[in-house]
């Protein structure tokens, strides 16, 4: 689409473009600095974060190998729906990278969310069942995820944690 913004004030300002899609990452499709002047008109072709650059933006500055995939996952209350922070999220698989024998091991990578209930699992292998699990000291786990994640995918999954059962 076109958009114009008349009257700006000259200064700095950074212009940030939000998607659902993107949203759901936590970071916007397009952000980029703007610095127009008294009177100036400026034109701006965007273009949303293609997958590598999403990764990377995800990642730490680090881009998926071929192989390899990336996991965004969104942990929320089941009660309030808030978004849950401290979730140690661990992803694991069977590897055979670096076995001489080609003998399967077990991997895993492991990541806690953020204030906004969000983690990245980078570098997650690709066409290879993955079990991913969400812990927290004070609720009960969440049932194990099974998925497959594609080569360089960015894959989002969704969670909820409820309250932990008391024992007696």
């Amino acid at each position: 689409g076109r958009f114009r913004f008349d009257g700006v004030t000259p200064g700095a300002y950074t212009l940030a473009v939000s998607t659902p899609g993107y949203d759901t990452l936590g970071i916007p499709a397009v952000e980029r600095a703007v610095g127009p002047g008294d009177g100036e008109t400026v034109g701006l072709t965007l273009a949303a974060l293609d997958t590598r650059a999403l990764t990377m933006r995800l990642c730490g500055g680090r881009a998926a190998p071929w192989g390899r995939g990336t996991l965004h996952v969104t942990v929320r209350d089941s009660s309030t729906n808030a978004p849950l922070s401290d979730v140690t999220a661990t992803a694991r698989w069977m590897s055979t990278v670096g076995r001489p024998t080609g003998d399967s091991l077990a991997a895993h990578a492991e990541a806690r969310t953020d204030e906004r209930g969000m983690v990245a699992l980078c570098e997650v292998p690709s066409e290879r069942d993955i079990v991913v699990t969400l812990t927290h000291p004070e609720r009960a786990p969440s049932a194990p995820m099974r998925l497959v994640i594609a080569a360089r995918e960015v894959r989002r999954q969704h969670a909820v944690l409820g309250p932990r059962v008391p024992t007696k």
